[in-house]
């Protein structure tokens, strides 16, 4: 596990009339470059026939270090050496990377009906386990979503396509990617915000006749929704015409009448 100290032993048997072998450590390709990174220790036998030399090493783990295989090798002679590949099981770190559209053209906008594409990149030993997770608009906790999903590896690092087919109003929100190999603490990403915009709808809430003296003022309620923010245009008809009301601060008033 990350941060364990680990403890690794190599030993060179060789003949009396010969020098005594220097052996030497590596990780990968990269040697060990500081006494901060690892500790040495020697043992030394001799006998008539032939001597040993051992060489001994601790170090804490690390995540740089999975996958990677511990080299030990005799200096000046690189053929004579041992290895074992290093398993490091580490807690996860997840990001979103993005939330396209299937629109090619406009690929960050998002209309209703269409399909949305969410993408996280997760590192972790063992591979983690990566949810999408939502938290709607003007609301407080987020909640797992179910989506499906397609999995691939790139540069050594776990992507997670979540699919959203036919993305309604109601998935409008705040995303975030989750991952967990029960190594550790889990892991959430950075939120990304999911805006998704429809079509105006409206509603005249007024009752279709009112009764007013002449001279006397109504009131017009009209109930709009869509995403973005709609202009609303009051029209009233004028010997069999349709006319729009001219607009004064922000609302239509004209011949008595009021929309808001």
């Amino acid at each position: 596990m990350e941060n364990d100290a680990l403890f690794a032993a190599c030993c060179v048997k060789y003949s009396p009339s010969l020098s005594e072998p220097i052996i030497k450590w590596l990780i990968g390709i990269d040697t060990f470059t500081s006494t901060t990174e690892y500790r040495e220790f020697k043992e030394k036998t001799y006998h008539s026939e032939s001597n040993s030399v051992c060489n001994m090493i601790t170090f804490k783990s690390s995540r740089q270090y999975h996958g990677k295989k511990l080299v030990c090798f005799v200096a000046d002679y690189p053929s004579i050496n041992a290895s074992k590949e290093l398993n490091v099981t580490y807690s996860p770190s997840v990001e979103l990377l993005t939330i396209t559209s299937s629109d090619e053209t406009y690929p960050d906008e998002f209309w209703e009906n269409q399909t949305v594409a969410t993408e996280c990149q997760a590192d972790g030993n063992p591979s983690p386990l990566v949810t999408l997770e939502r938290k709607a608009m003007n609301r407080t906790g987020w909640q797992i979503c179910s989506y499906d999903f397609v999995t691939s590896i790139d540069n050594n690092k776990y992507i997670w396509k979540f699919i959203l087919p036919n993305v309604t109003r109601n998935e409008s929100g705040e995303y975030r990617c989750k991952a967990t190999n029960f190594v550790g603490q889990y892991s959430v990403s950075k939120p990304g915000t999911l805006d998704v915009k429809y079509p105006a709808t409206v509603k005249m809430v007024t009752e279709p006749t009112v009764y007013i003296e002449r001279g006397g003022n109504v009131t017009v309620v009209c109930e709009t929704d869509s995403n973005p923010s709609p202009e609303v245009t009051l029209y009233t008809t004028v010997q069999g015409h349709w006319v729009e009301l001219p607009t004064q601060s922000g609302k239509h008033v004209a011949d008595g009448y009021l929309s808001r």
